[in-house]
């Protein structure tokens, strides 16, 4: 959304920090508005369209987040962000509850309140394009975060899901530590981690997914817009993410990688599969032989159609290919790797092999 589209509206009785907002505001090139108390607060969201709302906790003698659910109640797509100088856990929480998305330190930075609003714009936008694609979106749809900082992207993949049916666009965050923050549970089903954006230092990169795979686990993470090499890649899938999605595939290709992510294939190139399937099984076959007990019956038993599938997953057939391959339907073979994740205790394909050459159940 263009800043000189954008209306925000600061709520404080305090004179000094609302020119303070102002200054901030005009400097971004934000249009805005200022009220000294709800009275003039409820005018300006009566009388004209706001995108953001930021309201004092206290203004005077007035509840602030009691304002809020009013705000909220005129406008329910306004997003309200609470100003309060003594920030804590049970301040959010009530917030929230009420209706705000977010809450700032009225000695919050100029970024660190650019950033905020930034958050509540791009909610605002998505919440606008849900509106107008509701009628026509499939009620199983796959939810999808998007963690990019790059504004083209954000805008292209927001696009493609107010036209799509099958995919929708829940959340955009700047960065991991926002998602971390911000992001509520449970998750959106698929993760699109943005590769320019988080891993510039590629080990902080691994480092904070780590962080969302332990926060997160039923979320399935995917990187795009990435130029990484072959090892890197690698790395990337060993560390459990579900593939890699190219930035200029066709909208419909786009929605169906997301649903065979979904569906617990892993998209990437098959050298990039493979090699992380020989490294996940030479590492197994390293361990120490006296740990395991390869002859003897496993607690987990797979049968054999179980196991002829393990193999082709090995191969780096996609569900399509190990039906033809196998001369049974694309939903039994669906079937069976849910089945055969389940016993195994796992989410992705890639766990999925690792584990079954530890227990070496292939035998």
């Amino acid at each position: 959304m263009k800043r000189d589209k954008a209306c925000v509206l600061v709520v404080d009785d305090d004179r000094n920090l609302l020119e303070s907002y102002k200054l901030v505001l005009g400097v971004a090139g934000y249009d805005f508005s200022l009220a000294t108390n709800s009275v003039e607060a409820v005018n300006c969201v009566t009388s004209r369209r706001h995108q953001v709302a930021l309201v004092d906790l206290r203004i005077r003698d007035e509840d602030g987040i009691e304002l809020v659910a009013r705000l909220k109640e005129i406008d329910p797509l306004l997003e309200c962000i609470v100003i309060t100088a003594y920030p804590s856990h049970e301040t959010a929480v009530q917030a929230l509850k009420l209706g705000a998305m977010d809450y700032l330190s009225k000695t919050a930075e100029p970024e660190t309140i650019l950033e905020t609003l930034e958050d509540a714009l791009d909610q605002r936008a998505l919440k606008e394009m849900e509106a107008d694609a509701e009628s026509i979106r499939s009620p199983r749809a796959v939810s999808v975060a998007v963690v990019c900082d790059n504004t083209i992207l954000k805008r292209g993949l927001a696009e493609m899901g107010k036209r799509s049916r099958r995919i929708l666009i829940t959340h955009f965050y700047h960065n991991i530590p926002l998602f971390l923050k911000k992001h509520p549970t449970p998750p959106s089903n698929i993760t699109l981690l943005c590769g320019s954006c988080n891993f510039k230092d590629f080990e902080e990169g691994l480092e904070s997914l780590d962080k969302i795979r332990l926060t997160f686990p039923e979320t399935r993470i995917v990187i795009f817009n990435q130029k990484l090499q072959m090892d890197r890649q690698v790395e990337l899938l060993k560390h459990g993410i579900s593939g890699f999605l190219e930035t200029d595939l066709p909208e419909e290709k786009t929605e169906e990688m997301l649903l065979l992510v979904h569906d617990g294939q892993i998209v990437a190139q098959g050298s990039v599969m493979m090699r992380a399937l020989r490294e996940l099984s030479d590492s197994t076959k390293r361990t120490d032989v006296l740990t395991r007990a390869p002859k003897a019956e496993p607690e987990i038993y797979l049968t054999r159609r179980e196991k002829e599938i393990v193999k082709c997953i090995a191969r780096g057939l996609k569900n399509r290919e190990i039906a033809d391959q196998l001369f049974i339907s694309e939903k039994t073979v669906k079937t069976h790797i849910n089945n055969v994740f389940r016993k195994l205790e796992v989410e992705n394909r890639l766990q999925a092999i690792n584990r079954v050459y530890e227990l070496n159940l292939l035998m």
